[in-house]
């Protein structure tokens, strides 16, 4: 872009965040509540569209998952071992729910490129190690399935979620009787040097290296994470399972002597000082929405073990609100768009969630800058704001089951949050189902819920179209357009409601 484009560029950005902070000032016009139910189905619909379409696109390998279609500033059009395993989850469900016919037979097909894509990516010697063996740990591939050559790695969460995704298909072909299938294609049940099943090495691959450091999730911090051993504990719980079904005694019993490996490790994370979990141990860092993602990728199974319940995940919860409400947040992570509490059918909006505190990537390489150019400045992420939401549905859900909530000194901040009517509580109280308490905890994470899907709506883009990021100041989307990551968040979201 030459000088010219960009200032131009730059003197319409300008003009757009002014006007948009006038409209932000202006009444707004009431619509009515179920405007908003509607919104949901037709964002559903618009999500699965252009989730879909990033899939197997023009210009990519077949079974490859872009991040985004976007080719420049940034570069999303390429393939992240983890962003594909979450997407083709999402895939895997829509495959379930569909009824026989040309909508599940396309899933189906989509499902199937992906093990093969998955399998040559596995083949594929890298710079993190030897094909089937440490280039496991390799996070990105071109999106015709070629080395990414500049990038941070190992990343080990993506084997992890490959495995849960595969494994979560498989379960459902065993459940209809095709054990062949699942054998000659997704696991074979073969020793771990003569293996050539996509779910086998990838388990093989976590159960060595769940000691090891790695970066995290957002790509920039080597070390040990709570997200990457909390996915690495449920592959090899799950792989576990799977391997029961198979007749895979001996890798049963490796796949949950390993796992109690990682739970040991994990236990390491719970932060009393700050009444939350440590994203990354030793680091100093307080809060990160990667502690909620952590435990949605993994809350699907009756394992109470750091649930979507549990009193560390709720403290780290609060410690995330707490980041980003205006009347608390640290300079750094006070987001304008913040400030607009209320949609314009007059209901109250949840937050905008960014990373974590005082991220400095704001969605482009080419604009990652502050007002006075001396370094990048953090916007709101679609998938963590939709992410924090979905914590509220499922906590609500698994209280619900349990029938009883015990306040601690972890969960006690967010408990207050909550509900007006819980401001005065402390520690040691307990509710059972029937009690008002109980319901105004329940009410209010699932209010929680529906305060980040308006949020959501209120940036969103007519067309239905989600960035990866909503600006700071103006609230429009931001970023990598349509990212795939992102409508898959909306759509696991929406499941839950």
């Amino acid at each position: 872009m030459n000088f010219g484009n960009r200032f131009w560029t730059a003197l319409c950005r300008v003009r757009i965040q002014a006007m948009l902070f006038v409209v932000f000032a202006l009444p707004l016009p009431a619509v009515a509540d179920n405007e908003f139910d509607a919104w949901l189905g037709q964002q559903s619909s618009r999500s699965t569209a252009l989730l879909a379409a990033n899939i197997s696109p023009t210009f990519a390998a077949r079974g490859a998952v872009v991040a985004a279609p976007s080719f420049v500033n940034p570069q999303y059009f390429s393939y992240w071992v983890r962003d594909g395993a979450l997407t083709m989850n999402v895939i895997v469900s829509l495959w379930a729910e569909s009824q026989p016919g040309a909508d599940r037979d396309r899933y189906a097909q989509m499902l199937d490129d992906y093990r093969k894509f998955s399998r040559q990516n596995q083949r594929t010697p890298n710079p993190s190690g030897d094909a089937d063996k440490a280039g496991l740990g390799e996070p990105r591939f071109n999106a015709d399935g070629t080395v990414y050559n500049k990038w941070g790695r190992p990343q080990n969460d993506g084997p992890a979620l490959r495995a849960l995704t595969l494994i979560r298909w498989a379960n459902l072909l065993l459940d209809q009787g095709h054990a062949n299938l699942v054998r000659q294609n997704l696991y074979d049940a073969l020793h771990p040097d003569q293996t050539q099943s996509v779910i086998k090495l990838d388990l093989e691959f976590v159960a060595r290296v769940i000691l090891d450091p790695c970066y995290d999730l957002w790509e920039e911090r080597f070390g040990l994470h709570f997200y990457t051993r909390m996915v690495q504990r449920e592959a090899l719980l799950e792989g576990a399972k799977l391997a029961d079904r198979l007749n895979d005694a001996g890798a049963a019993t490796y796949y949950r002597q390993r796992s109690q490996v990682i739970q040991a490790e994990l236990d390491k994370h719970r932060d009393r000082a700050n009444h939350g979990i440590a994203p990354t141990l030793g680091d100093g860092r307080v809060f990160d929405a990667a502690v909620v993602l952590a435990v949605l990728h993994t809350d699907n199974s009756d394992d109470e073990y750091l649930s979507s319940r549990d009193e560390f995940v709720l403290g780290s919860l609060n410690l995330i609100l707490a980041g980003f409400d205006p009347t608390t947040a640290a300079s750094a992570d006070h987001f304008p768009i913040n400030d607009v509490k209320f949609d314009r059918s007059g209901a109250r909006m949840g937050l905008t969630i960014g990373r974590y505190s005082t991220d400095t990537y704001d969605g482009d390489d080419a604009r990652a800058r502050s007002d006075d150019g001396s370094k990048g400045i953090g916007n709101g992420w679609v998938l963590c704001s939709l992410a924090v939401g979905e914590l509220g549905y499922r906590a609500a859900a698994r209280f619900d089951k349990a029938a009883h909530i015990d306040v601690t000194g972890e969960n006690l901040g967010l408990i207050r949050r909550l509900d007006p009517t819980l401001a005065n509580v402390q520690p040691n109280a307990s509710w059972m189902s029937n009690q008002a308490e109980f319901k105004a905890v329940t009410g209010g994470l699932r209010r929680l819920g529906e305060a980040q899907l308006r949020r959501i709506r209120f940036h969103s883009n007519p067309d239905g179209s989600l960035s990866e990021q909503m600006n700071r100041r103006t609230g429009f989307m931001w970023g990598a357009p349509n990212l795939t990551w992102s409508h898959a968040a909306f759509l696991t979201i929406a499941s839950r409601r």
